[in-house]
């Protein structure tokens, strides 16, 4: 995922009414970490957006 917005979200303690809140990165990081992976952000070279990845173990 990529955006051109410079931070990550934090998660909201109570989501919006609408059932939405910023726990969509939150729970990607918790399940690569349980599968053995791991989730980052990464800068953009200019500074003025960031790509989210997620690396998970690969089973044969």
């Amino acid at each position: 995922m990529h955006d051109r917005h410079p931070h990550c979200p934090q998660r909201r303690e109570v989501p919006h009414e609408d059932g939405s809140g910023g726990w969509g990165l939150a729970l990607v990081h918790e399940l690569a970490a349980l599968a053995g992976g791991a989730a980052e952000a990464v800068a953009d070279e200019d500074g003025g957006g960031k790509t989210m990845l997620v690396r998970l173990p690969l089973e044969c």
